[in-house]
């Protein structure tokens, strides 16, 4: 019963943007990936978009169910995007957790300065600048 989720693209020469309606986006847990997990059978790569904005993806749940990927031989990739709360390490600071299981992140280079000042302290975690 909830309307979809939106998420409009916006490209630039150096930077990209995403305009946002978080709908089904807040609703998406674990559980909505555990249920359909057969789906990955035979697969090799599992990528997770918008991280971010997945509320429900941040937990340790989540975090067993990307090892059990690995477990089957599964490259794992994540695209962070902008994080409109600013804290640049997720829910109760699980990309902490999570980054060692990543292969190949996608982040451009506002979102790596400050992911990596949040998760290495010293530098930028939050604070002004452009959207991701």
């Amino acid at each position: 019963g909830l309307p979809s989720s939106v998420c409009f693209v916006l490209t630039g020469k150096s930077d990209r943007a995403f305009v946002s309606c978080y709908s089904t986006t807040d609703a998406y847990s674990t559980a909505d990936i555990e249920e359909k997990a057969a789906a990955l059978d035979g697969c090799c790569h599992f990528h997770v978009g918008g991280y971010f904005n997945l509320k429900g993806l941040q937990n340790p749940k989540f975090t067993d169910f990307v090892r059990g990927c690995r477990a089957k031989g599964m490259t794992v990739s994540l695209n962070t995007q902008y994080d409109a709360s600013e804290a640049w390490t997720g829910e109760g600071g699980h990309l902490r957790e999570i980054m060692p299981l990543v292969d190949l992140l996608f982040v451009n280079a506002n979102e790596a300065e400050r992911i990596a000042g949040a998760l290495l302290g010293g530098g930028r975690g939050g604070g002004e600048g452009g959207g991701g």
